[in-house]
């Protein structure tokens, strides 16, 4: 494994709406993100979604759709997670395994400038709190949106660099500054010459206000391992803010991920819906099985040789005459028309950036508000394509279908974690409740059961 690694931070507005978590994968993927902390996912509690090209980490409030932090960690690195703490909605950690330190990344969304001065003190005070419980030999890395513009002040270095954006540092620009100063870290996004387009991390809605206010802090005797710190200003989920790029020179670890090959499932509803196809299965495996008979009619096999002639036997057959079920596609209503239109935007919003007219500013506008009703729509369609054939199963007394289709959405929802640590939650708590008393009651009915099998066992030994 090389070593480097990109790690990103990017604030996205809001990751709850339809097909907010696709897109957002196919962004980090054109960028080659490795580690990405994100910010206002806007979604509800916390725990791991794991897909094939990434595994998301979600701290986020319990009630309510605001703020929430999060890791999108890809398929080069999710294996070496080792521990995933969510603290709050503006506040979560991971820790990855390295080949002589580990790393502890602190993904933080701080209060804006206007934000009473005590929610400020509470809120740096968890950041030093959160700090300081991580492991003494870790690497440890702060990153996220810490709304702040950092200067260039010469009395502030060498905790700060010379290429801010800014030339003075607002309050909590000197908050930000203090907070690395007590814990030996250093501002790595003002250590880098770059143009000012490539400094700016938020741009207002009326395109006027441009600030750098997202920054990345490391440990002031790793700072050499920062390699570059820039925006992506190509990048695009319909935020303000720009995705920051990190390059960090590292030696991770060498564990070498081995790919489980994924079992095929044999299509068996078939056996059931055609009538032609189950005689005829049968028949194969009958005359199969007659002659394996033949071949070992005059020796004795042993019971590991017969099964395994039976099983061979039973798989051919299924494979040639059932055939494998289909891989389930995912986001089955994020078709060719959903993917043009998001592509379109994509081009508007490319175009604005270049150079910025009102007319390709509204231009973008239209074309988002496009994107959204579009995908609002394939959503909607597809629920109640998949209600209809939930009833239909439900009607038709396909209980193996109808509860995979049931249960379908929620397994891949919260999938336990490996090598992760996280807090179990009220409902997982009310499940595993509900789960007891119902063992208890199916006990006891047993119970009494026994007792009835046994009274009318007696009574007939009896006359």
């Amino acid at each position: 494994m090389a070593n480097e690694f990109t790690l990103c931070t990017w604030n996205l507005r809001t990751l709850y709406r339809p097909a907010g978590l696709q897109l957002l994968c196919q962004q980090l993927a054109n960028h080659r993100a490795d580690i990405t902390a994100v910010q206002e996912l806007r979604w509800l509690g916390h725990g791991v979604i794991d897909k094939p090209d990434f595994a998301i980490y979600y701290s986020c409030n319990e009630k309510h759709h605001t703020f929430g932090t999060g890791f999108v960690v890809s398929k080069r690195l999710k294996h070496l997670v080792i521990d995933f703490q969510p603290i709050n909605e503006r506040m979560c950690k991971i820790r990855l395994k390295g080949k002589f330190q580990n790393y502890t990344i602190i993904n933080v969304h701080a209060p804006t400038e206007d934000t009473d001065l005590e929610e400020k003190e509470r809120w740096y005070s968890d950041v030093e709190s959160v700090y300081s419980k991580s492991p003494k030999g870790d690497i440890k890395i702060v990153i996220g949106d810490m709304n702040a513009k950092v200067g260039r002040q010469s009395i502030y270095r060498p905790t700060i660099g010379s290429h801010s954006l800014h030339e003075i540092s607002n309050d909590n620009g000197t908050r930000l500054i203090d907070l690395a100063t007590s814990l030996g870290m250093v501002v790595g996004s003002t250590r880098f010459p770059h143009k000012n387009i490539h400094k700016i991390t938020y741009v207002s809605a009326d395109n006027v206000t441009r600030n750098q206010i997202d920054h990345i802090l490391i440990d002031g005797r790793h700072c050499s391992n920062l390699l570059d710190v820039r925006s992506r200003r190509g990048a695009n989920i319909d935020s303000d803010h720009h995705l920051v790029v990190c390059k960090i020179r590292a030696r991770i670890s060498r564990y070498k991920y081995t790919k489980t090959v994924r079992t095929k499932k044999i299509e068996t509803t078939r056996l059931k819906r055609e009538q032609d196809v189950k005689y005829k299965y049968m028949d194969t495996v009958h005359r199969e099985l007659m002659k394996v008979g033949e071949r070992n009619s005059n020796s004795i096999g042993d019971p590991d040789s017969t099964w395994r002639n039976l099983k061979g036997v039973l798989s051919t057959a299924a494979s040639e005459i059932l055939g494998f079920e289909e891989k389930p596609k995912r986001n089955d209503w994020f078709d060719d028309e959903c993917q043009k239109i998001t592509n379109e935007k994509n081009d508007a919003y490319r175009l604005m950036q270049q150079k910025y007219t009102r007319g390709r500013g509204e231009e973008y506008k239209k074309r988002r508000s496009r994107e959204k009703h579009l995908h609002k729509r394939k959503k909607r369609s597809y629920e109640e394509q998949q209600l209809r054939e939930i009833a239909s199963s439900y009607t038709q007394k396909e209980t193996r279908n109808f509860y995979n289709q049931v249960n379908g959405d929620g397994k891949n929802l919260n999938p336990e974690p490996r090598r992760v640590e996280v807090r179990m939650d009220s409902y997982l708590m009310i499940k595993m409740r509900s789960f007891k008393d119902g063992l208890n009651t199916f006990v006891n009915s047993l119970t009494v059961q026994c007792r009835l099998v046994h009274s009318l066992y007696l009574y007939l030994k009896l006359y």
